[in-house]
């Protein structure tokens, strides 16, 4: 695949989340995952990290559920290319901030990030996560190699 095909696919994808109101943020697109989450996300803490991925914006994708997708193409000195895409869901088992809003009859466009949001986070509790969703492809000429794992 070559880089111009990929950053295509990623703009379908971002109209798509748009198209049905699944994408809170974007504004990290381009930006390449930081060394700090690969180090992090290679101890496979899932919750360490996500809270990481958050902090460095290593995301690629915000969702408004919390949850974020990372898409990443690279290419190496002998022009090998691997796609690496992973989803990285919510942690927490309480509302997300969108649908605490709806609860209140509330919606953000109303009141964007300004609403009390920070109280009910004081009693929530983990959904049991263990792995992100993600896959890693490796293309070697006309060879292809799928795997499936942890992260990195």
């Amino acid at each position: 695949m070559k880089y111009k095909d990929f950053n295509i696919s990623r703009e379908h994808a971002k109209r798509l989340l748009n198209k049905f109101d699944l994408l809170k943020s974007a504004d990290f697109y381009q930006k390449p995952i930081s060394g700090e989450f690969v180090r992090v996300a290679r101890e496979k803490d899932f919750f360490n990290a996500y809270l990481t991925a958050l902090k460095n914006h290593d995301y690629h994708f915000l969702l408004f559920d919390e949850s974020f997708l990372q898409l990443e193409y690279t290419r190496n000195s002998t022009d090998n290319v691997t796609l690496r895409y992973a989803y990285y869901q919510f942690p927490y088992d309480f509302p997300t901030y969108k649908e605490y809003l709806m609860e209140k009859g509330l919606s953000f466009n109303e009141v964007g990030y300004g609403y009390k949001y920070e109280r009910i986070l004081i009693n929530f509790s983990f959904k049991n996560l263990r792995n992100p969703i993600c896959f890693l492809a490796h293309f070697f000429g006309f060879f292809i190699s799928f795997r499936s794992f942890f992260s990195f």
